[in-house]
């Protein structure tokens, strides 16, 4: 709180936060509401980062109420926040995300495991993403959408498990359509592997409708 002390405005939610995370590790609970009330006062509670770093000083400190109310709202604000977070590039922020969600006693839902599986594909954690997928239809009873196999396809096909992919296009519940083909096909030239490039070239080819002008 020096800053204040000395008549400096505190402006950015990014000097807010690293102040609120080092209340966090040091566990210190009646600082980390004194920044609180500062955020709220700044107008601040609408910044992921800022919100982050409230859940986690909460969680550290071990007040779980605060932690899960602040997420709450959170997800009230954007109930794809996780999807967000990863499409903006930040797929350890996602993840980190989603261990806060759970330990605070908050359920995912079909929205929060697509960006799950987008931030894993961004960042190539295969066996994390095929976690995901997995724990969506065990732990949680949900069936995987079109948008859910792909994404799993893009983890796979970027990664290097074509003949893995392969197998998924032609086993899911969804039919494929030929932008999906062909992007395994890319994946195959990038990775150069002739031979699953070769069947899926000849299956796009059986798929492509004949030109009535020839």
């Amino acid at each position: 709180m020096e800053k204040q002390s000395k008549g400096i405005d505190i402006v950015d939610p990014f000097i807010l936060s690293s102040i609120i995370g080092a209340s966090a590790n040091l566990a210190v609970l009646g600082l980390g509401k004194q920044i609180h009330c500062l955020v709220i006062l700044l107008g601040y509670e609408s910044s992921l980062f800022v919100s982050n770093a409230l859940v986690d000083m909460y969680a550290k400190c071990s007040d779980i109420l605060a932690a899960k109310k602040i997420f709450g709202e959170m997800f009230q604000r954007d109930t794809s926040i996780i999807v967000g977070t990863a499409q903006h590039g930040l797929a350890e922020e996602a993840l980190s995300l989603f261990d806060q969600m759970l330990s605070i006693g908050l359920q995912p839902n079909e929205v929060t495991f697509v960006g799950l599986i987008y931030a894993c594909s961004h960042v190539g954690l295969v066996s994390k993403g095929r976690y995901f997928f997995c724990s969506m239809i065990k732990d949680y009873g949900m069936s995987p959408s079109l948008q859910h196999y792909t994404c799993l396809l893009d983890l796979l096909s970027r990664s290097g498990h074509l003949e893995e992919a392969e197998n998924l296009i032609k086993t899911m519940p969804f039919k494929p359509d030929e932008v999906t083909w062909a992007a395994l096909l890319s994946a195959c030239n990038h990775h150069r592997n002739t031979d699953i490039g070769i069947r899926v070239a000849d299956h796009l080819l059986s798929l492509t409708p004949e030109d009535p002008s020839t």
